[in-house]
């Protein structure tokens, strides 16, 4: 019966305690309940969605017997207008761009703010008193300490914990980076959604001891203990987007309280501070890998080769271009005849050819495989199509003065051609054994779209390219190709990569090659692998490894893979890495020459032509072709990567649905400085810490989206919700005296 009579009194929203345990229940389980799957195809569910639908009829008829409680303010009309913006989004996308069409799924897009919404009104339904702001910042004290141990067992705690308890909240890729990266995601479904509620931690701590909030004895060390637990957990998660934003939010609250005057702790909140930092500090040097991990990531001198940075940019490039060219004639052109051959893609210090008869024949293969290719690129220069028949290949060879199609000069047969609309492929068999460029010589009307592929215009920098940080790599003034190379230094283990953003077609052919050198003096075995990146964050790796041995005299050697594209999820990253194989002790080679092309076969490297790939037509919608209200909920196209929430509002809902978004985050920040002015105590604390959450969000959000985690949104909107509601009435009575506290507090002295 006790048990029932609590219920009973928790669904009582006329009592101002049931509304505040009602609250604080759902944020406590936004905090740390894990996606719940259901059967089938039924989406997740989670506790905090329970937890408000149970309150759901509580909370409507509290707002029907309280006109006063339905006051509709600044956040209300943010909500409105961006479900307004992201409905006609839905409405009219599919008249503006063909191949967009509409889902009973699209309602998810709507409920989404619906849903914050409700969590805000319920929040914002507490009393306004100081019970309020304590409940709200005692929660996020009390949260911090287990779920900081939970993070700290992720990274230091046994084989196996990871795979079975973190497991429940982080899946896939996200789960793969606590595995093998170390970065904790404590309750939170990613590390960098992570990080940023440990933002939320520790500002709801410092605040409330910079602001001088009295507290008794177990919410002091609640205090002390969320704090360092905060700390650390930032640390853990290896967030940068985080780190920044919380410097961005600390540099907020203390301009803020600065101006207001109001007696504070400076000194004792710095000296914590720094030793939470210092001490969060120790902990990672327990894990050396980790360290290194964390002092590579925040080497700012690094952060144009830091691949998030590159493939960031890359995306950009592709989301925000226009519907770009099709593959085979990008950057083929230069008017009505080919463009001129780029610079470092002559064969300029390839071995001398053999005296014999075979080498002999296998040189005259090769040019005839160029000559041929050369006069199918000048007629589609000059026409505008490839041509597509034998007749149409033979009018184009005798268009370059060709009377008739050249043939092998040893078996008298003529040439692999295969030309059609869509381009071409020539191949000969060469027949000396060992020619580097054997077995088959290959001409393909396919863009090469690895940028600099012969490091000659890197001005000294391999620019392109990433390595550990125990190897090296810069250029070289000799090549296989051109005048440069890559002089790159492996350690044991180590790798030189590559990131290409470029869409691949589903279950079409690609072929990786690049030429490879030992320069030590020594033979090592490398290997060269391609590993696929797909828009939902998996990976395929690798799709294709070859696994040549270099030897010791320095002669140049081909490494290359063929792999198809899958035939369902988009494939939008692909990495090239040369590595050095297990038992190597490192090794010194040089690189040159390295292609990704369509087909089964890679072309010859002085047949092919570099293109930057946001040129190539992806065959997904493009952001310019509906840049008002933008391209809908992708599921008729996939943006795939990071690129951050600005750029998925902007291409998900367009310009009116950003200026919504803007308007939203905008009134909740003036709200909760509102709140902040016109009150002191726990009230101010709690206040203080909403407006810096809200602009720690809006830093993080310019590289990691945050309001499509569902789960971090319902955090952030109770929080602003209780903080709205405990200075509603400081606004209306006036301020209350600096010492306010609740009855049970007024015996308690402050933390130290």
């Amino acid at each position: 019966m006790t048990f029932l009579r609590r219920l009973t009194q928790i669904l009582d929203f006329e009592r101002p305690s049931s509304r505040l345990a009602a609250a604080l229940l759902v944020l406590a389980a936004a905090i740390v309940s894990p996606n719940i799957d259901l059967p089938g195809s039924l989406p997740v569910i989670r506790l905090d969605q329970l937890g408000l639908l149970v309150f759901l009829v509580p909370l409507a008829l509290y707002l029907k017997c309280h006109p006063e409680a339905r006051h509709i303010g600044l956040v209300d009309f943010g909500f409105g207008a961006l479900i307004v913006a992201i409905t006609l989004t839905i409405l009219l996308s599919p008249f503006l761009i063909k191949g967009l069409s509409r889902s009973p799924k699209d309602a998810v897009e709507v409920m989404r703010p619906v849903l914050f919404w409700l969590m805000y009104r319920l929040a914002r339904t507490c009393d306004p008193t100081d019970r309020t702001a304590f409940g709200g910042l005692g929660l996020l004290w009390v949260v911090s300490i287990p779920i900081g141990v939970f993070a700290l067992a992720q990274t230091l705690g046994p084989s196996g914990f990871n795979t079975t308890v973190t497991s429940l909240w982080a899946t896939g890729h996200n789960l793969d980076g606590v595995v093998r990266g170390g970065r904790a995601v404590g309750t939170m479904a990613n590390a960098d959604a992570f990080s940023l509620l440990a933002v939320a931690f520790a500002m709801a701590a410092l605040w409330s001891l910079l602001l001088r909030v009295r507290l008794d004895g177990w919410r002091r060390y609640a205090l002390v203990g969320g704090f360092g637990m905060a700390v650390l957990d930032i640390v853990f998660a290896q967030s940068r987007g985080a780190v920044v934003a919380a410097l961005g939010a600390l540099v907020l609250g203390v301009i803020v309280v600065a101006v207001s005057r109001r007696p504070t702790r400076w000194l004792v909140s710095g000296l914590m501070l720094g030793v939470c930092v210092a001490l969060s500090l120790g902990a990672l040097s327990l894990v050396p890998s980790q360290a290194q991990a964390v002092q590579t990531k925040y080497n700012i001198g690094g952060l144009a080769k830091d691949s998030s940075v590159i493939l960031r940019v890359g995306r950009l490039k592709l989301l925000f271009g226009g519907p770009g060219e099709p593959a085979a004639g990008v950057g083929l052109c230069a008017g009505s005849v080919p463009a001129a051959a780029a610079p470092g893609h002559s064969p300029d210090n390839a071995p001398a050819a053999s005296s014999n008869a075979a080498s002999a024949r296998d040189t005259q293969r090769k040019a005839d495989v160029a000559a041929i290719a050369a006069a199918l690129n000048a007629s589609f220069c000059s026409s505008g199509q490839w041509p597509a028949s034998d007749a149409a290949v033979a009018t184009a060879l005798a268009g370059a003065g060709f009377s008739a199609a050249p043939v092998d000069p040893g078996t008298r047969a003529p040439y692999s051609i295969h030309s059609g609309a869509n381009g071409y492929l020539v191949s000969a068999t060469l027949e000396t054994p060992g020619d580097p460029d054997g077995p088959t010589y290959v001409a393909s009307s396919s863009p090469n779209v690895i940028f600099d592929s012969g490091f000659e215009s890197a001005g000294g920098d391999v620019a392109e390219w990433q390595w550990d940080s125990g190897s090296t790599a810069t250029t070289a003034s000799t090549g296989r190709f051109g005048s440069h190379s890559a002089a790159v230094k492996l350690s044991p283990g180590g790798a030189f990569t590559n990131y290409i953003v470029y869409t691949l077609v589903p279950s079409t052919d690609y072929a990786m090659s690049v030429w490879l050198h030992s320069t030590d003096g020594a033979a090592h075995r490398i290997q060269l692998s391609a590993s696929e990146i797909l828009a939902d964050g998996s990976r395929v790796a690798p799709a294709c490894a070859d696994e040549p041995t270099l030897p010791a005299d320095g002669s140049w050697v081909r490494a290359d893979c063929h792999f198809v594209a899958p035939a369902k999820g988009l494939v939008y990253v692909e990495e090239l890495a040369i590595e050095t194989l297990s038992g190597d002790g490192g090794a010194s080679i040089a690189v040159d020459g390295a292609t990704f092309t369509a087909g089964t076969q890679a072309p010859a490297y002085a047949l092919t032509r570099d293109v930057d790939p946001s040129r190539i037509a992806s065959g997904q919608p493009s952001f310019l072709q509906s840049p008002i209200v933008g391209l809908g909920p992708p599921k008729d196209y996939e943006i795939g990567g990071d690129p951050g929430e600005y750029v998925l509002i902007l291409l998900r809902y367009g310009v009116l649905g950003l200026l919504a978004y803007l308007v939203l985050f905008i009134a909740a920040a003036v709200a909760a400085l509102k709140a902040w002015r016109a009150s002191t105590g726990a009230v101010s604390a709690l206040a203080l810490t909403a407006l810096t959450m809200t602009a720690a969000g809006s830093i993080f959000a310019a590289t990691t989206p945050s309001y499509f985690n569902n789960q971090m949104m319902y955090v952030y909107w109770l929080l602003i919700g209780l903080a709205v509601a405990a200075g509603t009435a400081k606004r209306s009575k006036g301020p209350a005296p600096a010492d306010s506290v609740p009855a049970e507090a007024q015996s308690s002295s402050p933390a130290s």
